[in-house]
């Protein structure tokens, strides 16, 4: 009987601690590859692209460029371009990645969550993930023109608000003479 109660003992405090071992950095990793992270963090550059030019082109309103004006912007664009794919690089996401991973979640978390993406239905999320990031984007796209109309009518009425509090200010009634 007192070695059932030490083997349960055992077992209850091991598999306390199991919880407590550290994530491996190989099975973040091996995660990260089967779930084509990389990939859609790449994919994603081109719809940030996307979306940036056309927010530019939706904050110029009806305003036509001269060509002079849209090489700047085009310029502005490519530089825009530039960084993003820089600072999005996976060799920068990467080791933010792991780090994120290790701290969030146990081994057996990511040992599921490696069981899912080599399932069918984790290889389907992985391989529709970029068309609905794509299709999410558009999305987004279409709510951020109303929602920047929106913005800017907001910004030019607070601006003509204080146009008007600082001309009261410029003006002050005068006291009557005696």
């Amino acid at each position: 009987m007192l070695r059932l109660m030490a083997a349960v003992i055992a077992l209850i405090y091991s598999s306390a601690f199991a919880a407590d071992v550290p994530v491996s950095e190989a099975s973040v990793r091996e995660m990260l590859a089967v779930a084509e992270v990389r990939k859609l963090v790449d994919g994603m550059k081109p719809q940030f692209e996307a979306f940036m030019k056309t927010s530019m082109q939706q904050a110029m309103g009806s305003r036509v460029l001269s060509p002079d004006e849209q090489k700047i912007a085009d310029r502005m664009g490519s530089k825009m371009a530039e960084i993003v794919s820089a600072e999005m690089s996976w060799e920068k996401l990467e080791p933010l990645y792991l780090i994120i991973y290790q701290r969030s979640f146990t081994q057996d978390e990511v040992d599921g969550m490696l069981a899912f993406y080599k399932s069918p239905a984790g290889v389907a999320l992985v391989r529709k993930m970029p068309l609905v990031m794509k299709e999410s984007m558009n999305a987004m796209q279409q709510l951020m023109g109303p929602l920047m109309e929106r913005i800017q009518k907001a910004t030019e009425e607070a601006v003509a608000e204080i146009n008007v509090e600082n001309h009261k200010n410029d003006n002050p009634p005068t006291l009557p003479s005696h």
